[in-house]
């Protein structure tokens, strides 16, 4: 009988969310509410947005996520917490993942949801299905 064809999730290929992106867009300002959609285009012309509340009001910031994927809607918050960085200039922003609790500085979309990449074990990245040689 063939083995069945294994198709990891690629991290490359899915649509994601990170800390550059929001400061980019100036959404990380101290003690704001402030909302924002943010969409995606492929070469092929398909599109994807995403509805986004970002909360710096202390003492619980946060992100909420507002979209809709084949008529089911999604409605979740993701944390954002400040640390310090180690090089003494400020604070850096990062999200803390919603399912590992581990913080991050971008989160994948896959299986519904923007999540920490650990949170798709048997996710990987394009070059690491390449062969060595």
């Amino acid at each position: 009988m063939p083995k069945l064809p294994k198709f990891p999730t690629l991290f490359d290929n899915v649509l994601q969310l990170s800390i550059k992106d929001l400061k980019r867009l100036g959404m990380l300002k101290p003690e704001m509410l402030l909302p924002n959609t943010l969409t995606w285009e492929w070469s092929h012309g398909k599109k994807a947005s995403i509805f986004i509340w970002v909360s710096t009001i202390n003492p619980k910031p946060y992100l909420e996520l507002c979209y809709t994927i084949k008529e089911k809607k999604f409605n979740y918050k993701v944390d954002l917490i400040q640390v310090p960085s180690n090089l003494g200039v400020g604070m850096l922003w990062f999200f803390v993942c919603p399912i590992t609790g581990k913080r991050c500085r971008k989160l994948y979309f896959a299986q519904g949801y923007f999540l920490h990449r650990a949170a798709f074990p048997k996710g990987m990245y394009s070059c690491q299905k390449d062969s060595k040689s």
